[in-house]
């Protein structure tokens, strides 16, 4: 009499289910996923396609996109710790800025700082967007949609600002400063600023046609630290 699949067996079976399923309601093209626990092997999964001659595998990168934010967090708290800021210093005390530099860090942060969602101009809709000084310039062109402090506003203006401090206080790109005190230290060798020969094709779905189009692997120049990382 047979025993059934064993227990561990029958959980990969759900969760391959589950990201089987994802992918089909949120119609996405290539899902790739892993859990780990310390008492399990590693388990995980992919599906659909790269959308490249490459066959998707645990290899492939894919844009992680608005997580980078995390990471430029991350470097700001390194330069609070390191006794560079404070939280509660205003940035233009460290950034030579046209405008905005009373907000402080700890709004830039937290996304309380009333910044408008955006740099400047169309960076979305034309895939060009501003260099370091660019950005920095422009800042006088940009809106303060909310007084500071009243509530939660995403803006990825905000930590653009903040990937220049972590720059300007470093005296490196934000780009070096971020391989050098994050992903080499903790061994993050697949995490990189521009996509290697094994990432995946990223699509754009228009919203009126719900058709996908591929999107070009984009550098996003000043605003990197809120979006860039693979």
């Amino acid at each position: 009499m047979s025993a059934g699949p064993a227990p561990d067996s029958r959980l990969d079976e759900r969760l391959g289910r589950l990201v089987r399923r994802v992918q089909a309601d949120a119609r996405v093209p290539a899902v790739s996923a892993a859990l780990h626990r310390a008492d399990r092997p590693l388990w995980s999964c992919t599906v659909g396609e790269t959308g490249t001659d490459s066959p998707l595998g645990p290899d492939t990168q894919f844009r992680i996109g608005s997580v980078t934010k995390t990471f430029t967090a991350a470097l700001t708290l390194q330069c609070r710790d390191d006794g560079l800021l404070d939280l509660d210093d205003p940035v233009g005390r460290h950034l030579d800025l046209p405008a905005h530099g009373e907000l402080t860090v700890r709004r830039l942060l937290s996304h309380t700082a009333g910044l408008q969602r955006e740099p400047f101009g169309d960076v979305w809709d034309s895939l060009r967007a501003p260099d370091a000084d660019q950005l920095v310039a422009e800042l006088d062109r940009a809106e303060r949609v909310l007084p500071t402090g009243r509530r939660f506003h995403y803006s990825n203006l905000g930590l653009a600002v903040l990937g220049q401090l972590v720059a300007r206080l470093r005296g490196e790109s934000w780009a070096q400063v971020l391989t050098e005190r994050i992903l080499t230290p903790l061994g993050l060798t697949d995490t990189t600023v521009t996509p290697r020969p094994t990432a995946a094709t990223g699509f754009l779905v228009d919203a009126y046609s719900d058709e996908a189009h591929p999107e070009p692997p984009t550098d996003f120049g000043a605003v990197g630290p809120a979006a860039q990382l693979w």
